[in-house]
């Protein structure tokens, strides 16, 4: 079943075309990474796919429904999550609080005064599960601007999750950790996100071999290379572009 389906999407800004007219197909479950050097387009690209910014051209649908002129919130609802190269919790609240936050966000009963108590159970019992998959439990009730940056970006993506998306978007997501903390982070991801879609921009290599089933190539704005890890590290243009060497 196809998950995500863009065609024919542009991007400009001015006279610069960051996106040109690219079109791209993944599958239900499939992770995808998109790499490619800097300025080639790859935050603007989930930037576009989740609402934070417009189209200029192309259609995007997910599970067969266009979300293309759709408002960000609304694609939230529609299945789509998404996390930044920069971490975006509410840091005067604590680890509980901004779990329970985003989970509530996701409910129906968002928009009701009244509820019963058990509701609320449901609700800290979804939380509790998140923290403790992360290891963060016994820190529930400490303010997330307290904790390690490592810690702050396992919140992050476990407030992707809990809005239970169909489509999980994650731009850099081990940027600012150590090399340990970029194993136990592959590990984390692979664990938490085995049955969705994926797709993530990286520039870490050992992310993108760790967690990809699949690699596509974003080179001035259009897709050069698609393919498995192994294909695309042995794609003579991909090793030009990255290591500067000319394939005779």
């Amino acid at each position: 079943m196809e998950a995500l389906r863009i065609e024919g999407l542009s991007k400009n800004f001015g006279a610069l075309d960051v996106l040109k007219d690219i079109s791209l197909r993944v599958q239900k479950g499939e992770h995808v990474a998109v790499i490619g050097p800097n300025g080639a387009g790859k935050t603007t690209l989930l930037n576009v796919i989740s609402g934070e910014l417009p189209a200029d051209a192309g259609k995007m649908h997910i599970f067969g429904q266009d979300i293309t002129g759709m408002a960000r919130y609304h694609r939230v609802h529609a299945g789509l999550a998404r996390s930044f190269q920069v971490t975006r919790v509410f840091g005067s609240l604590t680890l509980l609080q901004n779990t329970l936050l985003a989970i509530q966000g996701m409910r129906p009963s968002r928009f009701q005064m009244y509820r019963s108590a058990f509701a609320y159970e449901k609700i800290i019992a979804k939380a509790e599960k998140l923290l403790q998959l992360l290891g963060l439990w016994e820190k529930k009730d400490e303010l997330a601007r307290t904790i390690s940056y490592g810690e702050q970006r396992k919140i992050e993506i476990a407030l992707s999750l809990s809005l239970e998306p169909k489509v999980l978007l994650l731009d850099e997501p081990s940027a600012g950790l150590d090399l340990g903390e970029v194993l136990d982070f592959i590990e984390l991801i692979k664990d938490m996100a085995r049955e969705k879609t994926l797709i993530f921009a990286a520039h870490d290599m050992d992310v993108v071999f760790g967690l990809a089933d699949r690699v596509v190539v974003l080179y001035y704005g259009q897709f050069i290379a698609d393919g498995t890890p192994e294909e695309i590290k042995a794609n003579p243009k991909v090793r030009e572009i990255y290591l500067g060497v000319r394939q005779k």
